[in-house]
Formats: C-alpha cells, structure tokens, sequence
C-alpha cells in the first residue's frame, strides 16, 4: 500500500508536466507560424516591386496576390492590393489562334512562349505575358512547328498571334519600270562644243586661205603686167605677205578641221 501511495503522486506529477509542456506548445507555435507568414508578405512586398518594374508581370502578380492576402499585415496588404489593380491596366495579353493547312482552325496545339510552356490546348481566351519581344512556338498534332515572333506591347490587350500550318503565297512584286535609255549627248544636245569651235575656226581659216592667196595671185599678176622682172621689193613683199597669210591659214584649217572630226568620231563612240 505504501508503494501504490508512493507511485500516485509521481504519475500525477508527470502527466501535469505533459500537460504543461502541450500548453506551452499551443501558445509558441502560433505565434512563430504567425511572424513567418508576415516576413513572407514583406518580402513578397519587396519582391513585386522589383518584378514589376523589371518588365516581369507575371511573376509580379504572384507575389502581389502572396502580399495582399488578409493574414499579411494591413499596409503590406494595402499597397499589395493598390499594385495589383495597376498591373491589370498594364498587363497585356495576346490571344492564340492556329490553323492548318487548309485554313481550319485547329485547338490542340502545344504552344510554349520562349521556350517555357504557355497551354497545352487553345481555347480562344487571353493569356497574360509580359511585354517585349516573344517568339511563341506552337506545336500541332500531327508533329509540324510554326514560329511566331511577336513584340508585344505594355497594356496592349487581346493580341492576336497566328500561328498558321498553310503558307501563304507570297505577293506578287510590283514589275520594275522599264529601263530608259539616256539619250547620247551626241544625239540630246547636238555635236560637242569642241567640235563646234574647231569647225568654226576651220572653216574661218579656209575663207582666210582662198582670200589671201586669191590676192596673192591677181597682185603677182599685176606686177607681171606691169613692170615684169624690174618690180622694187616693196612691190614683190606684198605678194609674198598675202601668199604667206594664205599658207599659214591652210595650216590651220588642217588642223581645226582635223581635230573636230575626230572629236566628233569619238563622241559617237564613247557611252553616255
């Protein structure tokens, strides 16, 4: 009997102590629970914004729909919400739509956005991405890949990105205009004007050539009739001057005459 008495006391100790140690336990946990879940509100906090402002909107309306649940604290879930309404204005979304070869639409396509899976079936509704350059790749049923690169653009809604087995026939280019010959400048404006002047001047030296040695010949002519062999040298150097007049424009008609047909002849040839 001293032995049970003994043992009853030391049973109830130990159950109070157990029951102790329950109670305590019940009122700590809680409150850990309680303050991790607000550090992970703060930091979802934190984390959206720089989400946000990087172009990543997707990510940043999970951590805002983490921050703005009513177990975070009040202003955390306050500003949490207030970002969310913004980033709906300024989400945008495209609307996939695929075809086969023939034009029909088709719904069982595999479609991944940069690589990542975006659906697995097209159902006609938006999809949230984010803005910038995309390529969405899209892969149909019977194995054959269409790429679509798409810039899309902040608060742009409901775009509408195809992807398309049929390939579309490519527009007829509009025919160049026939090519117009440049008219020669020997044809457009006549002879050059080279050719021009030295004809000109050939021709001048030509009535200079048939005067002079006209006058040469009818003075010697003269001084024949008239005083024969026993004419003064003033008399003979005129005779002379006009027959030396008359040589030197000879000379020169040949010349001009020469080098304005040989312009003319290679004017003719050259391209315009």
């Amino acid at each position: 009997m001293a032995q049970r008495s003994a043992r009853v006391p030391a049973l109830r100790q130990l159950v109070a102590a157990l029951l102790l140690a329950s109670c305590v336990s019940s009122t700590f946990v809680p409150r850990r629970a309680n303050a991790d879940e607000k550090v992970e509100c703060i930091d979802a906090h934190g984390q959206a914004q720089l989400l946000r402002r990087s172009g990543r909107m997707r990510a940043a309306r999970e951590r805002l729909l983490a921050c703005s649940a009513a177990s975070c604290p009040i202003l955390v879930s306050r500003d949490c919400t207030s970002w969310l309404r913004e980033l709906d204005a300024e989400q945008p979304t495209v609307i996939l739509a695929a075809h086969d070869e023939a034009g029909r639409d088709v719904d069982a396509v595999s479609v991944t956005l940069d690589g990542a899976l975006l659906t697995k079936q097209l159902d006609g509704r938006p999809l949230e991405v984010d803005p910038g350059s995309h390529v969405f790749r899209g892969e149909f049923a019977n194995g054959r890949i269409v790429e679509s690169r798409v810039v899309v653009r902040a608060t742009e809604k409901d775009r509408f990105v195809r992807l398309d087995l049929a390939v579309r026939a490519p527009e007829p280019a509009e025919a160049p205009p026939p090519a117009v010959r440049p008219a020669s400048s020997a044809s457009s404006s006549g002879p050059p004007l080279g050719v021009i002047l030295l004809g000109s001047l050939g021709a001048v030296a030509l009535g200079s050539f048939a005067y002079f040695g006209l006058r040469g010949r009818a003075d010697e002519s003269d001084l024949a009739a008239t005083c024969g062999h026993k004419c003064g040298a003033d008399d003979v150097s005129g005779v002379r001057r006009s027959y030396l007049v008359a040589d030197i424009s000879l000379g020169v008609a040949i010349i001009a005459l020469g080098a304005a047909t040989y312009l003319a002849l290679t004017s003719r040839r050259s391209p315009p």
